[in-house]
């Protein structure tokens, strides 16, 4: 699961020069919800598990799958060009569209476009 929603993340949308998204997409995430085929699935109850993406200043970026008593995760590397988002993870290049509007960021897979990650800023 956790290779199918990193190769999940593409995104493309607001039209800011890339380091401004660069900037803008740069901190931590946390996974609300997936969409495939047009259905919207949020994400479950945090006592029952977390996903985290944090994108690092330099190009680096971790996701991590928290269930109780598990703890899974994978790094990456990533890099903004206009809109459109590449991460690199175990050799496997995605990339994504970004849409970013405040505090909530949504990544459409280029190659599936019927497949959404939506994120928001973590506290």
């Amino acid at each position: 699961m956790l290779r199918t929603i990193c190769a999940s993340l593409i995104a493309a949308a607001l039209l800011l020069p890339a380091a401004a998204h660069a900037a803008s997409i740069a901190g931590k995430w946390t996974v609300v919800a997936t969409e495939r085929q047009g259905k919207r699935e949020e994400a479950p109850p945090a006592e029952k598990g977390t996903m985290f993406v944090e994108f690092a200043k330099g190009g680096k970026f971790i996701v991590s799958m928290t269930r109780p008593g598990k703890t899974q995760t994978k790094e990456g590397t990533w890099k903004v060009d206009g809109d459109t988002l590449t991460t690199v993870v175990e050799s496997k290049t995605e990339t994504m569209t970004i849409e970013l509007k405040g505090q909530k960021l949504k990544l459409t897979a280029t190659k599936h476009p019927d497949r959404s990650l939506y994120l928001e800023r973590a506290k």
